[in-house]
C-alpha cells in the first residue's frame, strides 16, 4: 500500500472529466486589450527596482479617475476603487506617495489592515470592500524565490505583481 504525502488532499468526491467539445467557448472581456482581462489574474515579474509597482500605481491612478488607458481608444469611464495590498512596501512612504505622483483620486484607493490579522488567498473579509463598489482593481504585491543559478546568485529574490480586475 501506497503511503499518502502529507501534501496530498484525500477527497471523497469523484474526479468529474469533461471533453472539450462539451465546453462552450466564451469571448475574453478586457480592461486594456492584450495586457489585462477583467476576472482574470495579470502578473508582472520582474526583478527588484524595474519599476513594476510604478507602472501598476500608474495604471490605477488612471483608473481611480476612470480616465482611459494608454494606447486604447476608449472614452472616459466610470471610476474604479483600487483594493492595493502588499507585503514589499508601505503605504505611507511608497504606495501613496507614487499614486500621488501619478495624479490618482485617493478617494478611490484603499488599503485592507492587517494589523490582527494577516490576509490570505481565501480568506472571506476581502469580499466586504468589493461589493462596496461596482468595478474594482486589485492589486497584491508580494515576493517569490527564484531558487536556482542567475548570474553569478545562487539565489535570486524576484517580485510579482498580481493584478485581479473583478466587475460586479
Amino acid at each position: 500500500m501506497m503511503k499518502q504525502n502529507e501534501n496530498e488532499m484525500n477527497f471523497s468526491v469523484p474526479l468529474e472529466i469533461i471533453k472539450a467539445s462539451e465546453i462552450e467557448p466564451k469571448e475574453v472581456k478586457w480592461l486594456w486589450y492584450p495586457y489585462i482581462p477583467f476576472g482574470k489574474v495579470t502578473l508582472l515579474q520582474g526583478d527588484p527596482g524595474d519599476g513594476k509597482s510604478k507602472l501598476m500605481l500608474s495604471i490605477a491612478a488612471l483608473l481611480s479617475k476612470g480616465e482611459p488607458l494608454p494606447f486604447t481608444e476608449t472614452e472616459e469611464n466610470e471610476p474604479m476603487t483600487i483594493i492595493y495590498q502588499t507585503t514589499e512596501d508601505d503605504a505611507d512612504d511608497t504606495v501613496v506617495p507614487r499614486f500621488n505622483s501619478a495624479d490618482g483620486n485617493g478617494e478611490n484607493l484603499i488599503f485592507i489592515k492587517e494589523d490582527e490579522k494577516s490576509l490570505s488567498f481565501g480568506d472571506n473579509r476581502i469580499a466586504k470592500p468589493i461589493k462596496k463598489s461596482r468595478k474594482v482593481f486589485v492589486l497584491t504585491c508580494g515576493y517569490v524565490w527564484n531558487c536556482g543559478f542567475w548570474g553569478n546568485k545562487k539565489h535570486r529574490i524576484s517580485t510579482v505583481l498580481f493584478a485581479s480586475i473583478l466587475v460586479f
